[in-house]
């Protein structure tokens, strides 16, 4: 990493002015690094696979004007690594699921753009054909991870609501974050400031919000996901918001078992009661 900022002082991106320069926590595959100068700049630097970098450099570059999102600096011409602001604030923390929800719609997903590729789907980096094959991918990943949590029942149930004639008609897709995880919300004075680290999916606006709210066990509510629904731009029937967060609980379960497996018995009440919820909408399980 130190490397790439003696290589970003040669090429005149950054002042050689080094003040600060620490290594942080990055993903399974990416390296990041905190960078000060005198001046008081503070950027990101970012390494990953070539096909990783160019996607989420072309996410920065298509919603630069999102205040909630990092400004790209710099993308290294081979896509080795990136550089853009750092955010300051704290990623963790005690917060408002709420609030948080309503603010990721309001500055985030409501800005979200038609992708400019068609007939892509899925990650940026893998794409598939279809929205409902991108799901049925991630459905069949989860299922071999909850062959001991949850019965085949659930499973061919999640699978139903994919391949519903009436649910994958979506006119053109968006251009999402992908990875809208409260893990990577940044927060400052008990604000929502920033959300980091994407992972660019084309696909549905809808699937950003259940996500988030996913994305943690606390207050998996039914009133909290339909207020902040209400607020998108893109509107969804109360039927439909239901199915979609049953199929986003049910990938997020099969995730927590692996990175999470502490909060699985909120998960799995949450569960229970999002079929009640089914059920009383006229769904049947």
């Amino acid at each position: 990493m130190e490397s790439i900022v003696n290589e970003l002082i040669r090429e005149g991106i950054i002042e050689n002015d080094v003040e600060e320069f620490e290594s942080l926590k990055g993903g399974t595959s990416s390296k990041i690094g905190y960078l000060k100068l005198r001046n008081g700049q503070k950027f990101i630097i970012k390494s990953n696979a070539p096909k990783v970098i160019e996607a989420e450099s072309y996410f920065l570059n298509v919603y630069q004007d999102v205040s909630l999102f990092p400004s790209l600096i710099f993308v290294d011409p081979a896509f080795r690594y990136i550089v853009y602001t750092y955010i300051e604030g704290e990623s963790d923390g005690h917060f408002d699921k709420k609030y948080a929800l309503k603010v990721l719609v309001k500055k985030v997903i409501n800005c979200y753009n038609p992708a400019e590729i068609q007939g892509m789907w899925g990650l940026m980096e893998e794409p598939v054909t279809s929205w409902g094959n991108y799901l049925l991918g991630e459905i069949e990943v989860a299922s071999e991870r909850l062959n001991s949590v949850l019965g085949k029942e659930d499973c061919q149930f999640i699978r139903s609501l994919v391949v519903k004639s009436n649910r994958n008609v979506i006119d053109y897709p968006f251009l999402l974050h992908g990875d809208c995880g409260v893990h990577n919300f940044i927060w400052k004075n008990e604000q929502l400031c920033g959300v980091i680290d994407p992972t660019p999916i084309v696909g549905t606006p809808i699937y950003d919000l259940v996500f988030a709210f996913c994305s943690s066990p606390m207050d998996l509510s039914k009133e909290t996901i339909i207020e902040a629904a209400k607020v998108m731009k893109f509107p969804i029937a109360e039927e439909k918001l239901v199915e979609e967060v049953m199929i986003g609980l049910y990938i997020r379960i099969s995730r927590c078992v692996i990175y999470h497996p502490k909060d699985l018995p909120k998960y799995l009440k949450a569960w229970y009661e999002w079929k009640e919820i089914f059920k009383e909408n006229g769904g049947t399980v």
